[in-house]
């Protein structure tokens, strides 16, 4: 008979090794350095990580590390609000002629924050793209994905959001008035003093959206400094959709002519909003009704560690089938196992869990969020665990 030192195979493990249920990351960008993904096979603590993109360049990059392990890495499209200026409108029928005809700055001046914009950040831009094109970019790589690799090993739209800190770079080799040093370690580039106004980015995220409804893709939203913006956004596309508690899918479908304007579910990554940003997402619009999409909340030791004590209060009222974790990081291998590590274990001490249980919960909530909540709980119904022996 084996003792404490058994792994769950039956074969002794040494007292420098432990038998852990692995972690899925529900948010990471290894693909923007390419030199550690070959550390993603002996990243053993893990199950599953939620590969993002940023913008169309990613796409390509995202979809062939997924396919090369796709039960475990899971591929994200869309773009990210850090980007949502290369974007303008094409609907707009004057835009549309004046892309056309090659002029990109009425666009630059529409979109960014203080206007006008200084002649070299708009050549330094070049062309933008249209919000139509690119979208529908997101589409025929999430459509890929599902004919090829098949629509079990799930897809998500990411990153998408809205950022009112972010400060667009000025271009390689363009230093214009009001220029700051980025700071960091050197490598970033000196940051302008433009940002992308709130508008476009909401209407930027609102035509993804769209297509996250329309194909039942789950999403992961970026939220910085503009945590109101975006629960309004949400209720806006809600209003009318809710659904009664015990209301059948058929009923829903019925109610509706044409997709939801909104994702299914929703993952608000390393969410950092305040406890009362929280109660609105987390309360009901009436007291017979639900919002149509299920939300949950990511949390990350990258990001939410900036206000620990914002984050313990927060993390107490999430509701325990709705809590994740992530990385955040952009590389894979040691670092991102340790990050996603202590994540899991703050959720832990924070929710007064025991690790292994904290481990089940986020597996759980981490299959609801992909595939759905029938998905999410097939795991305690019974489903095998995964489970790897570590070192201690």
């Amino acid at each position: 008979m084996c003792g404490d030192n058994c792994s769950s195979s039956g074969t002794a493990s040494s007292p420098a090794e432990q038998d852990v249920l692995t972690i899925p990351d529900a948010h990471c960008h290894p693909t923007d350095t390419p030199a550690s993904l070959p550390a993603i096979p002996d990243m053993r603590q893990t199950s599953h990580l939620t590969v993002m993109s940023t913008r169309s360049s990613d796409f390509p990059h995202v979809y062939s590390l997924a396919s090369s392990s796709p039960h475990k890495l899971v591929p994200s499209f869309g773009w990210h609000p850090w980007f949502s200026h290369l974007l303008f409108d094409d609907s707009d029928p004057s835009l549309i002629e004046i892309w056309r005809e090659g002029e990109e700055t009425a666009h630059y001046r529409k979109v960014l924050r203080p206007s006008p914009p200084e002649e070299g950040i708009v050549e330094g831009l070049g062309m933008p793209k249209g919000l139509g094109e690119a979208v529908e970019e997101v589409r025929a790589f999430v459509e890929r994905w599902r004919r090829e690799v098949g629509t079990g090993t799930g897809v998500v739209l990411g990153e998408v959001g809205v950022d009112r800190s972010f400060r667009l770079p000025w271009p390689k080799g363009y230093r214009g008035s009001g220029s700051e040093d980025g700071g960091g370690d050197g490598k970033e580039k000196a940051l302008s003093p433009y940002k992308v106004s709130v508008e476009h980015q909401l209407a930027v995220l609102r035509k993804q959206f769209a297509l996250a409804g329309e194909l039942g893709l789950p999403t992961s939203v970026h939220g910085v400094q503009a945590h109101g913006a975006l629960f309004e956004l949400f209720r806006d596309l809600w209003r009318g959709w809710e659904v009664r508690d015990l209301v059948t899918d058929r009923e829903r479908d019925n109610a509706h002519k044409g997709p939801p304007p909104f994702p299914p579910r929703i993952c608000l990554h390393s969410f950092s909003a305040p406890p009362q940003t929280l109660g609105q997402y987390i309360s009901q619009p009436s007291p017979s009704t639900i919002y149509p999409s299920t939300v949950y909340y990511s949390f990350s030791t990258t990001i939410n560690s900036r206000n620990r004590e914002r984050t313990e209060e927060v993390l107490r009222m999430v509701p325990r089938n709705r809590v994740l974790v992530e990385s955040d990081l952009h590389e894979a291998g040691e670092e991102m196992e340790r990050v996603l590590v202590g994540a899991v274990e703050e959720v832990a001490r924070v929710k007064g869990w025991k690790a292994e249980e904290a481990r089940r919960v986020v597996r759980r909530n981490w299959r609801g969020w992909i595939f759905g909540e029938e998905q999410g709980e097939g795991e305690e119904e019974g489903e095998e665990e995964e489970r790897r022996v570590v070192k201690g």
